[in-house]
């Protein structure tokens, strides 16, 4: 009988598939228009959704600080994948 083991397949294969596709539908220019800002928010952006994200978690799951700060590390950036679909249907200027 063959098994599936769901968790290790969205990790080890499904994820960065998604990832990827994701990443190719962003157009490099539109983002090198606003390089500066688009630098300090990814930048910026992924160092505060960390701490915050960490010290909720760890409040919540009783986990220490740097287990949940790894663990935003981890999971965070994966987020902008679910906001392309949103922005996407938004009918937004590119910039």
């Amino acid at each position: 009988m063959l098994e599936f083991e769901f968790s290790e397949a969205l990790l080890d294969g499904m994820l960065g598939l998604l990832l990827f596709a994701g990443a190719l539908q962003v157009k490099l220019m539109t983002i090198a228009k606003c390089g500066l800002l688009s630098s300090l928010m990814a930048t910026m952006g992924v160092g505060l959704s960390t701490v915050t994200f960490g010290f909720g978690f760890s409040w919540i799951t009783g986990m220490t600080l740097m287990i949940a700060f790894v663990f935003g590390a981890l999971i965070l950036p994966t987020d902008p994948l679910a906001v392309l679909g949103v922005l996407r249907k938004a009918n937004l200027s590119k910039a």
